[in-house]
């Protein structure tokens, strides 16, 4: 599944680290269903769960001057 779109060839969805996790995409649709995915996949690993209170989220949004 594509997240965030570098280039023809090239996409990256999600950066990871011990317990942390980054999910990237283009589009918020596409982060939620990025978002769906990895939350189905943590259940069928035997009810692992995201800790909402933990997550936090933002969007980069270019402007006139980037």
């Amino acid at each position: 599944m594509k997240g965030y779109v570098i280039d023809e060839s090239h996409s990256l969805s999600a950066l990871t680290f011990a317990d942390d996790l980054i999910v990237l995409a283009t589009t918020n649709d596409t982060g939620q269903r990025l978002l769906r995915h990895i939350e189905s996949y943590l259940n069928n690993l035997g009810g692992v769960r995201i800790a909402a209170v933990k997550c936090t989220s933002f969007e980069i949004r270019p402007t006139k001057d980037s």
